[in-house]
């Protein structure tokens, strides 16, 4: 059902298949009418997992630190289990709320887009209802994605805390040369299948935000969409990727003064120009931070 009645005309957006040309002309006229609404969308979702991942790293790098600073003080990896356990619950947590965050993110993105083609005009409130029960929805592949992400971690981990222990005990790696070898053998073949598989769900959002199905169905919705169109989604998909990518370079040129400014002010060692160094370096974040939101959003719509 639909989120509003419509309130402004309908976009004409010509009968699929689009071409390229089309694909993106609507993509931009999508993001124009809703401008505003897809910035916060986007930036506000980009400044949560920034937060969150920001303060696990922070955590983390400390107590590696120690562990590691431990292991070469006593020469033993006594305390690498305990620091590799508390390593991968703060991992399991960051990335289970960010995929949350993520998830719900991206349904209200593709809702809005979906509906601002329609000519509606739904507000944050109303988005937020569309996708109420999202995340509930896709709990179970969002705990599955973590879950693997968690065994490859503590793979990392293990053999990253063996060839250390071999090292600061002077046993060198060459025992677990066979292990790191077979782990990036695996790295390969998991990178290429989420390259094959991140195509035939592409349409994932779709799915779930617009026919409000649930996880499985939205994927096998997906995977019957891209049967037989994999090359020519994967080729579209990198045309937008590649040219987004392309935009963000430039504005980060462009707002590279920015920087070199708060560095100049920095180093005159005057506290009368440390707010003004304060000031600089957060518009620099900010304005980078906006970019990255918009190129998000653009995506979410031309997927859609």
């Amino acid at each position: 059902p639909p989120v509003t009645t419509p309130s402004t005309l309908p976009m004409n957006l010509p009968p699929s298949p689009l071409d390229i040309g089309q694909a993106l002309a609507s993509t931009f006229e999508i993001l124009r009418r809703r401008f505003g609404l897809f910035l916060v969308l986007s930036l506000m979702s980009s400044l949560l997992i920034w937060a969150v991942v920001f303060g696990v790293i922070m955590f983390l790098s400390a107590l590696v630190v120690g562990a590691v600073s431990a292991l070469f003080r006593t020469g033993t990896i006594n305390d690498l289990p305990g620091a590799i356990a508390v390593i991968l619950v703060l991992f399991v947590v960051a990335m289970l709320v960010s995929a949350v965050i993520q998830v719900k993110a991206n349904g209200m993105l593709t809702l809005l887009a979906h509906e601002t083609a329609l000519g509606r005009r739904p507000d944050f409130p109303a988005l937020l209802a569309g996708t109420r029960s999202i995340v509930a929805r896709t709990l179970v592949l969002i705990l599955a994605v973590v879950a693997a992400s968690a065994v490859m971690m503590g793979l990392f981990l293990m053999v990253g805390g063996l060839t250390a222990g071999g090292t600061a005990t002077n046993t060198g790696s060459s025992p677990y040369a066979g292990l790191i070898v077979a782990i990036a053998l695996l790295t390969l073949v998991l990178w290429v299948a989420a390259v094959v598989f991140g195509v035939r769900w592409l349409y994932l959002c779709q799915g779930l935000a617009i026919e409000g199905r649930d996880g499985f169905r939205a994927l096998g919705s997906s995977w019957r969409l891209t049967r037989n169109q994999f090359w020519r989604t994967l080729g579209w998909y990198l045309v937008a990727a590649i040219g987004l990518s392309v935009v963000l370079s430039l504005c980060s040129t462009l707002a590279g003064p920015l920087l070199v400014l708060a560095s100049q002010s920095l180093g005159l060692g005057d506290p009368n120009v440390t707010g003004l160094t304060g000031v600089l370096g957060a518009l620099y974040v900010l304005l980078l931070a906006a970019a990255q939101a918009l190129t998000s959003a653009a995506i979410a719509i031309y997927v859609r």
